[in-house]
């Protein structure tokens, strides 16, 4: 028999406390981060608005700074999807974190989105975000999982969001549509350590052979992403974990790969710059969850992509032998 993590106060695992050993200094503050994943209480809720917000009796949190106004933040337990506000697509719950994730876009306010690409979209958190702070004109929704696919393409369906849902892998899509969006959204299957703070199993997240193949896995689909990027365009990274090898490094060998590409810098996310990289990239950590209200945390960057943005994109070719269309619109808002 294999020799087992030995277990730390809380129920984590030995693996745990050496992440925490490579992401803080102090004992103390490592010791805090811990007993926030262990608890497992980080599990504050957000709605984004896809439409015109409706009267509901959700007691809301106070607004952060790095909130945009087309989501809220909830206080205590919410079950948004009794609401009729859900029913009808005018609003999408998810967890606070993945709302602090994607509001990084806010920084591309007022930037025309002529086509969008959200290459691992299920449950379709990020892309909503997205609709909601920038609305982009063309959206292309991927989800390798084909059940994973189809939940995707019922919360599309019922937010009237319209959008092509295609099951490819990355390199198909980079393969067949290279240059051809101006933002593509990688929020990428990594660890999840994050659930556990949610009070959610995941045995093993912390396991250094889970860490490594994530960002295996992470560094093809993320060079997908930049080749499918046009001249002048973005890719927003996201993660719901927290270890160096699936974030800042990863991101440190990507621009080491593609030295014209650049990091933004988002003034409203200052306070949550990593210290663990020397170009912007965000953090937020469970044990600042009371004061920063950004939920279990997670990993944000927001990558430029060099060059003049072209006066048009070239048009995605795809293979339909490639490309299984599940469902490819959405009704109009009533």
């Amino acid at each position: 028999m294999g020799k087992k993590s030995k277990s730390k106060p809380g129920g984590l695992s030995g693996n745990a406390a050496k992440v925490a050993s490579r992401l803080f200094s102090d004992p103390e503050v490592s010791q805090a981060f811990l007993d926030a994943v262990a608890s497992g209480s980080a599990r504050q809720k957000a709605v984004v608005w896809l439409r015109d917000r409706r009267e509901v009796p959700w007691e809301l949190a106070p607004r952060p700074k790095w909130l945009p106004s087309e989501i809220d933040l909830l206080e205590g337990p919410v079950h948004v999807g009794n609401s009729e506000a859900y029913a009808s697509g005018a609003a999408y719950p998810l967890d606070a974190s993945s709302a602090w994730e994607g509001s990084l876009l806010q920084a591309l306010r007022g930037q025309p989105i002529r086509r969008m690409l959200d290459l691992c979209a299920a449950p379709g958190d990020k892309l909503l975000v997205a609709q909601a702070l920038l609305r982009p004109q063309d959206v292309y929704a991927n989800e390798v999982i084909p059940k994973r696919a189809a939940i995707l393409a019922d919360n599309l369906d019922r937010c009237a969001v319209e959008a092509q849902v295609i099951i490819a892998d990355s390199s198909q899509i980079a393969e067949q549509a290279e240059e051809c969006f101006d933002l593509v959204l990688v929020d990428a299957p990594c660890s999840g350590q994050s659930l556990i703070a949610r009070g959610k199993e995941n045995p093993g997240a912390f396991h250094e052979k889970i860490r490594q193949s994530n960002a295996l896995r992470q560094r093809r689909i993320l060079s997908n992403a930049g080749r499918c990027v046009a001249p002048g365009g973005w890719i927003l990274y996201t993660t719901c974990t927290y270890s160096l090898e699936e974030n800042e490094n990863l991101l440190k060998w990507f621009l080491e790969r593609n030295p014209d590409w650049n990091s933004v810098s988002v003034a409203t996310y200052a306070e949550f710059q990593s210290a663990h990289a020397t170009f912007p990239c965000y953090r937020a950590w469970p044990h600042h969850a009371s004061i920063s209200q950004t939920g279990a945390g997670g990993f944000a960057a927001l990558l430029r992509c060099p060059g003049e943005r072209p006066g048009d994109l070239q048009v995605p070719e795809l293979a339909h032998h490639a490309f299984k269309r599940k469902w490819t619109g959405a009704p109009a808002p009533a």
